[in-house]
């Protein structure tokens, strides 16, 4: 049986001390499946009853949990266009949606290891 990989970031690895191994992958496993629905609820720009949209929340949501995995640059896609919302800003443009798309494959790549093994 082939060794465990190690976690590729800082905060996986921080993590896995914590949880161990086994739900850190599951937690990795978690933002993998999630992630992409996310990036599709970012079109999303229906105001609701509290004025929060499905955008903002899915930024909000991507920026934390982008975090916890130790994808910086997700996050901070994520955070800049949430905070553009909370500002009543204008919803991301489909050029922007495919940097999400994008940056989030990259991210993906480096996880898939760790997951898998």
């Amino acid at each position: 049986m082939a060794a465990a990989i190690p976690p590729p970031t800082l905060e996986l690895a921080e993590l896995s001390a914590v949880l161990g191994p086994a739900n850190t992958r599951e937690v990795t496993r978690t933002f993998l499946h999630d992630t992409p629905q996310l990036i599709a609820d970012l079109a999303r720009v229906i105001a609701s009853e509290t004025g929060d949209s499905p955008c903002q929340l899915a930024a909000h949501s991507l920026k934390s949990t982008a975090q916890l995995v130790g994808a910086h640059a997700l996050s901070a896609l994520a955070a800049a266009l949430e905070a553009r919302l909370i500002a009543a800003g204008p919803a991301p443009t489909p050029a922007e949606i495919e940097i999400f798309r994008a940056e989030f494959a990259r991210f993906r790549t480096v996880l898939g290891p760790f997951v898998a093994s």
